[in-house]
């Protein structure tokens, strides 16, 4: 039996019975590439994956708040200002009865309080004139991992880590003929981080669902604003999208080939019919 370990800049394929360390100062030890990396089941891993199979996230606490930040930008990448975010509980999947309504200021951000380790959503039904007119896709973005402390007030959100609106036609373009839109589907955005939530590149993507789709679910990934979609695994900024996925519950689960298919996460949640729903993946707690 062989496994695949990733260590700073290069691969090593190791016997699998063979014991490379026992702490990670024994990886430290054998200097070069293994510099950096961290002992995981006795083989030392890139410290950017290494809490793989290892994560661990609090239970929501509606006893204690947080405050949390987003921001949107439109397809130029332009603030969003007022645009109304509502505050979903966990569970409240249609948003019917929004926990608050917060407005976005000219720089695209609004500041919100959710419980502690929030497992619910921020939704966008509604949009400014400028956006309804060129028809924007609702949104539901998914808080991963769940938020256990304050975000600070005076760090501006940089336009890499906005939720990008998107209009439809815009979709429709990106996926030419490979995918028509479902229209009574919905559409997932995601990007995949390591560890320390810088992008994940390499990571391979499934998605279970009880429903089917019709027209049949697209996967893709993106590179430098250019859709693959005879891709396997993210690239280097770890972004990839689902077309046409059949509203109701799904699984999502991500894993690393090169690190001899080691899980990256699994997660579970609610697709919306026409919504885009978006979210960053991090590496999550493991069944």
């Amino acid at each position: 039996m062989s496994a695949m370990c990733t260590v700073a800049s290069c691969q090593a394929v190791v016997d699998g019975d063979v014991v490379q360390c026992k702490a990670d100062g024994d990886c430290a030890a054998r200097g070069g590439a293994f510099a950096g990396s961290a002992c995981v089941d006795a083989v030392c891993i890139d410290a950017a994956r290494a809490c793989f199979g290892k994560v661990t996230w609090g239970a929501e606490d509606t006893r204690e708040r947080r405050r949390s930040r987003i921001r949107f930008v439109d397809l130029w990448e332009r603030n969003v200002e007022g645009l109304e975010v509502l505050v979903c509980a966990t569970r409240d999947e249609y948003c019917t009865s929004p926990e608050s309504k917060v407005l976005t200021d000219a720089k695209g951000q609004a500041d919100v309080q959710v419980p502690k380790n929030f497992r619910g959503t921020f939704q966008v039904h509604t949009f400014p004139e400028r956006l309804a007119a060129q028809d924007y896709m609702k949104m539901k973005v998914l808080l991963f991992p769940p938020q256990d402390r304050d975000e600070p007030l005076d760090v501006d959100i940089p336009t890499t880590q906005a939720v990008h609106l998107v209009p439809r036609a815009a979709l429709r373009e990106q996926l030419a003929a490979r995918a028509p839109l479902d229209p009574e589907a919905g559409h997932l955005f995601g990007a995949a981080t390591n560890c320390d939530q810088t992008p994940a590149r390499g990571v391979t993507v499934t998605l279970r669902s009880d429903a089917g789709g019709k027209p049949p679910i697209q996967f893709y990934f993106n590179e430098n604003n250019t859709v693959s979609t005879t891709a396997t695994e993210t690239f280097a900024l770890g972004q990839f999208g689902i077309a046409n996925v059949p509203a109701g519950p799904v699984t999502l689960e991500t894993s690393i080939p090169s690190l001899g298919g080691r899980r990256h996460g699994q997660l579970e949640f609610f697709i919306n019919s026409g919504f885009v729903t978006t979210s960053i993946f991090p590496p999550t707690p493991l069944p």
